[in-house]
């Protein structure tokens, strides 16, 4: 795998990790669109009648030709994470119930749709199996004190065999998700997948080597930066994977860890919305409006527009809520 698909950078807390989009200056209302044309909108017929979602309106311009301002409607969707902590006894157990708090309240804030478990790296027969706790294995938004529950599956995590085995825990957690398996629904369709060790060994003779790892972490999902392996550990074993997979390196007793964690939430890609065809980017206009009714436009640093990709993400402080509806419209290239 090559630098740019491990997405790995340093950022300001000299972590190795994926650099934030940059900004790019773009018209920030819908007028300025239409001054571009040339005068005022009139109603055009849509592309399709399959695609509601999508119309095109007839602008004249100042020479007396057509151009065409297209608008499309997406659904705001949150990011989709499933999140595998790893956990060492005692050091990485008692790092990680410290901050717990904040990081849960860090993904309710920015509309992560997250749902995170945990799972012993000793060798044991629970090692691999997510732990439970209220007769649930994993943590996710809609629990009633979900800090509170995310701390109580990470204190079941025990010390219980002579062996620290990673490479195996990840795997077994990871593979044991299908139907009637252990961990059975933990790995949802398409979400993306963040592995965060805390260890302070080193792996100690799993049967899964760090290469073969390496190559399953990448070969989960359909893009690389969809899985991403975090190693909060000095262990040059489990730094190997997430310079091959992608992901945060951070010390386990550089604490407290809120840094590291604040960065591995920043690895988690916003959703994209492509487009139908190629716009103009300066004319590039996102409007949202929430649920409850509630109606905005985005500023030009609130949204990216990927050229390679030809999609949005929205990077606004607070986020949209769910299931907004965004409108966004461009005059094609």
């Amino acid at each position: 795998m090559d630098e740019a698909s491990r997405h790995q950078h340093s950022n300001h807390y000299g972590l190795p990790m994926r650099h934030a989009p940059k900004s790019r200056w773009i018209s920030t209302s819908l007028a300025a669109a239409m001054l571009l044309a040339g005068c005022a909108i009139q109603t055009g017929d849509k592309d399709t009648v399959d695609d509601p979602g999508r119309t095109v309106t007839d602008l004249p311009t100042t020479d007396g030709e057509t151009t065409s301002l297209v608008t499309e409607l997406h659904t705001y969707k949150q990011p989709v994470v499933d999140v595998l902590f790893i956990v060492e006894v005692p050091e990485g157990k008692t790092a990680l119930l410290a901050i717990v708090p904040a990081i849960i309240e860090n993904w309710i804030y920015w509309g992560i749709d997250f749902q995170a478990g945990a799972t012993t790296i000793d060798e044991s027969p629970e090692m691999g199996r997510l732990t439970r706790a209220r007769d649930k294995k994993w943590v996710d938004p809609s629990d009633e004190q979900p800090a509170l529950l995310m701390q109580e599956l990470i204190n079941v995590v025990q010390n219980e065999g002579s062996y620290e085995k990673g490479f195996d825990a990840t795997h077994k957690a990871l593979e044991w998700t299908d139907p009637g398996e252990p961990n059975d629904g933990f790995l949802r369709p398409d979400s993306q997948v963040a592995v965060v060790m805390l260890s302070y060994n080193n792996d100690a003779g799993s049967q899964i080597t760090p290469m073969q790892l390496s190559n399953y972490l990448n070969d989960l999902r359909p893009k690389d930066s969809q899985v991403e392996f975090h190693s909060i550990t000095d262990s040059a074993d489990y730094i190997f994977v997430s310079n091959q997979v992608g992901g945060i390196l951070w010390p386990l007793f550089a604490q407290p860890l809120n840094p590291s964690m604040q960065a591995v939430t920043e690895t988690f890609d916003a959703t994209e919305f492509p487009l139908e065809q190629f716009p103009d980017e300066a004319t590039l206009v996102v409007q949202v409006t929430n649920p409850g009714g509630t109606a905005y436009e985005l500023t030009a640093d609130e949204f990216i527009y990927a050229a390679d990709l030809n999609s949005i993400t929205i990077h606004s402080d607070p986020p949209p809520d769910a299931d907004a509806e965004l409108a966004i419209t461009y005059l094609p290239m």
